[in-house]
């Protein structure tokens, strides 16, 4: 599941300090998201992100 933050570190940082343990502490990725990832008690993956605005306008959309 994918859950859209505006800022990630800062999510990332209130969790670890409740217990939540992280596979992947943030990062930006080539898409150009950042993201962080964690597992949920079931073992489902978890994703913060932020992509904002290159998520509606991203370089490669198609001129109309």
């Amino acid at each position: 599941m994918y859950f859209e933050t505006p800022e990630v570190d800062a999510e990332v940082r209130r969790l670890q300090a409740a217990g939540f343990e992280f596979t992947q502490l943030p990062r930006d990725e080539p898409w150009p998201w950042r993201e962080a990832r964690l597992n949920d008690p079931s073992g489902n993956v978890l994703c913060l992100f932020r992509a904002g605005e290159i998520r509606k306008n991203p370089p490669w959309k198609l001129k109309e």
